[in-house]
């Protein structure tokens, strides 16, 4: 795909798995489906995928954002497995190798002035629980 951006302006670039391949990461390093860029001149991203059938280990990416899709990074996220053993944490925009069907619940935080609103799953709960079957973007809203 090709887009004539304006420079200076930040811009939100997602992917998503299609049939048998699956999304891996992109050329500027960023693990997660959705990556932001801000460009100041011409620029190339490109997505590698996987191909071959379900990835062994699905990734579980969890962003932030305000509620209109303005990027938040480090607002704070923690993963727990289906017994509530804290498996992971961190900042957002955070990734997780999870295991293929597990189950997991996904808690955000308030923090400051960001106060959680939904999840792009429409949940309104600050805490999502889930089976990991493939690798999934989740994107907390605040505002």
């Amino acid at each position: 795909m090709t887009y004539s951006a304006t420079a200076g302006v930040q811009y939100k670039i997602t992917v998503t798995n299609y049939g048998s391949s699956y999304f891996s990461g992109w050329s500027n390093g960023a693990t997660s489906s959705s990556t932001t860029v801000t460009t100041t001149q011409s620029t190339t991203l490109t997505a590698t995928y996987q191909t071959g059938g379900q990835a062994a280990q699905p990734i579980l990416m969890v962003e932030s954002e305000y509620q209109g899709g303005t990027p938040i990074t480090g607002l704070y996220v923690t993963v727990e497995s289906a017994n509530g053993a804290v498996v992971a944490d961190g900042f957002t925009p955070f990734t997780f190798p999870g295991t293929l069907d597990a189950t997991y619940t996904v808690i955000a935080s308030n923090y400051g002035p960001y106060n959680f609103i939904d999840w792009s799953t429409g949940s309104s709960d600050n805490y999502l629980t889930f089976s990991l079957s493939q690798s999934t973007t989740l994107a907390a809203y605040y505002s």
